[in-house]
C-alpha cells in the first residue's frame, strides 16, 4: 500500500523530516515536493506565511467540514457533529460549512471551466494530461510573488478562519 501526499513537511516545519522514512521506503509518494523531488518548492512553501491555507481554499468545497469517522458505539460527544451519517456500522461526522460559500462555489466553477476548456483544446494529445507537480504548483508561485500581495487579498476577501476545527 502506498500513501499519496501533495507535499511533505517543508524546511519551515518544526519536524521537517517526519515523512522521510515513508518516502525512502516507498510507502509514501509526494506529488508537489519532498526532500528528493522539487526541492526548491520544498524550501519555498511556507506554512507560516499561510500557503497551506490557500491550498485548502483552492481545494475546498461547499460541503461541511469532515471531522472524522467512528465505529458504531464509539464516543463522538467531543465533536460538534452538526451532520452525522451512519452506514454499515460506521459513523461519519461532519462539522460546519466553511465561511463564504459563494466564494468557494466561484472557485469551483472556475476550476471546472478551466478543466472543460483544457480538455477541449488538448483532448487529442494525451501527454498533455500528465501534469507535473511543478506545473501544478505554478499558480501558487505566481500568487505568492510580490510579497504575497495576491494571497493577502484572497485572505481578506474570503474571511478565512485559520486553525478552526
Amino acid at each position: 500500500m502506498v500513501g499519496i501526499i501533495a507535499g511533505t513537511n517543508t524546511v519551515h516545519n518544526a519536524d521537517p523530516d517526519a515523512s522521510e522514512g515513508f518516502l525512502q521506503s516507498g510507502q509514501l509518494e509526494a506529488y508537489l515536493y519532498s526532500q528528493g523531488h522539487n526541492r526548491d518548492l520544498l524550501k519555498r512553501h511556507d506554512l507560516n506565511r499561510g500557503y497551506n491555507v490557500f491550498w485548502e481554499l483552492l481545494l475546498s468545497s461547499p460541503t461541511p467540514q469532515f471531522q472524522g469517522f467512528y465505529r458504531k458505539g464509539d464516543c463522538i460527544d467531543a465533536l460538534d457533529g452538526t451532520h452525522v451519517l451512519e452506514a454499515y456500522g460506521v459513523t461519519l461526522v461532519f462539522g460546519r460549512h466553511d465561511a463564504n460559500q459563494e466564494g468557494i462555489r466561484e472557485i469551483q466553477r472556475g476550476i471546472l471551466d478551466f478543466v472543460r476548456d483544457y480538455h477541449r483544446h488538448f483532448r487529442a494529445f494525451s501527454y498533455m494530461f500528465r501534469i507535473s507537480g511543478r506545473d501544478a504548483y505554478a499558480p501558487m508561485l505566481a500568487a505568492a510573488s510580490c510579497h504575497e500581495r495576491y494571497l493577502k487579498r484572497m485572505e481578506q476577501r474570503f474571511a478565512l478562519e485559520i486553525n478552526v476545527d
